[in-house]
């Protein structure tokens, strides 16, 4: 008897894990089909109540899409050459065939609560054409990986609520090419913020190109040193917008 009752309770144990699984897998699936691309892999992490996912995309072909007009671009182009409009700065060492659109997405799903949260970022990242550090390939590999995922820094905490309050001024819609067009909204892209591409242990960050010192109307924007000799995000591209729901 006593034998039964072990077996009975462990096989209630193991349905009862089996049910807790499926009904996290199913709950997963639902959230994920809000995104509106479909990334290659996914980073699961699961902390107390909480699962965290975080997942990209990235494509060399579409990034120029990050822009509703050239006009918006930070970087333009004359005949002289290539230069940042914020200054005049000439780019000497920069290839716009090596350009990355990037899509992140940070994705928090509270089982106890039973809501989720949904934040997805766009941005532009630049290359250089002489590449001593073979920056741009080892990105490409870092973001074909499947040990690698990409935080956003200094914009929103873990628990996906923004840090630094923005100015609507800055805001400016979004439209992307794909099926439908949808409006988006530009977080202020001056803010001090970069990335971080990581498999929990090795870590290669990424610097935008400018930081903002002061908030508007009292402009104060600085540009990397580094920007001709390093990878950057493109400050004008940053897009972000972020979704929250419920679950049953």
């Amino acid at each position: 008897m006593f034998m039964g009752g072990v077996v009975v309770v462990f096989v209630l144990i193991v349905i009862l894990l089996v049910s807790k699984e499926l009904n996290e897998k199913r709950i997963i699936n639902i959230v994920l089909s809000k995104l509106e691309f479909c990334p290659n892999h996914y980073k699961i992490i699961r902390r107390d109540n909480k699962i965290i996912i975080k997942c990209h995309y990235y494509s060399k072909e579409w990034s120029k899409l990050l822009f509703n007009n050239s006009s918006l671009n930070i970087i333009n182009k004359n005949s002289e050459g290539i230069y940042i409009c914020l200054n005049n700065i000439k780019l000497i060492n920069y290839d716009p065939n090596k350009n990355l659109g990037i899509i992140t997405y940070d994705i928090l799903i509270d089982m106890k609560n039973r809501n989720y949260k949904i934040i997805t970022s766009y941005f532009q990242i630049i290359n250089c054409i002489r590449d001593e550090d073979n920056s741009y390939n080892r990105i490409i590999n870092y973001l074909e990986n499947t040990d690698y995922y990409i935080n956003v820094n200094n914009i929103y905490d873990n628990n996906l609520d923004f840090i630094n309050n923005y100015d609507e001024v800055l805001f400016e819609p979004f439209y992307y090419k794909f099926n439908q067009q949808k409006k988006h909204y530009l977080y202020n892209p001056n803010m001090k913020f970069n990335i971080t591409i990581t498999n929990g242990y090795d870590n290669y960050h990424i610097n935008s190109m400018c930081i903002q010192r002061n908030l508007f109307p009292n402009f104060n924007i600085e540009l990397s040193k580094d920007i001709n000799y390093k990878s950057h995000i493109n400050n004008s591209s940053f897009k972000i917008n972020k979704i929250s729901g419920t679950f049953i």
